[in-house]
């Protein structure tokens, strides 16, 4: 299951450029294809930014063992955190060990982390919105940090 799981963060973000933020119910972070999605997938790729975050310069030494409070000190500082991040390139994206945060590493070295693991709430979404019938793709960090994972049937025949 979790060799799945990285084989669809890498079909899902690998490639992918941050293109913007959503605002709703919860902010979202929307990507570009991948290079393995383009001309493969309908519709938006994004990460629902409904945990803990925080952007890092470099990959660090380790990531938080819990959610903090908050990562940043205001919200201004969380969208200019975002707003940095835009048109640059995801090199790799995996899930952290520990707490099951999800991990975007960038072509300059920038690090995006989000804090997974929650013992009573999903801690992080990602997918694709606005996919056609048939086509849904969601990866969703359960209550206590398991990873479910949801494909076509025809992604899951073609990587299987």
């Amino acid at each position: 299951m979790e060799d799945r799981i990285q084989r669809i963060l890498d079909f899902l973000f690998v490639g992918a450029a941050v293109e913007g933020i959503r605002f709703g119910a919860g902010p979202q972070l929307l990507l570009s294809d991948s290079y393995e999605a383009a001309g493969r997938i309908s519709g938006q790729i994004y990460i629902n930014l409904s945990s803990g975050w925080r952007v890092f310069d470099t990959m660090p030494g380790s990531f938080p063992e819990s959610e903090p409070e908050r990562f940043h000190t205001s919200r201004e500082e969380e969208w200019l955190a975002l707003i940095g991040l835009r048109y640059k390139v995801i090199e790799r994206a995996f899930i952290s060990t520990g707490p099951t945060g999800l991990v975007l590493v960038f072509e300059d070295g920038n690090v995006f982390y989000m804090y997974g693991g929650d013992p009573k709430y999903e801690s992080w979404t990602a997918g694709v919105a606005y996919s056609p019938p048939g086509e849904h793709w969601e990866l969703i960090c359960m209550p206590g940090g398991e990873i479910h994972e949801m494909a076509p049937d025809w992604y899951k025949e073609w990587r299987d």
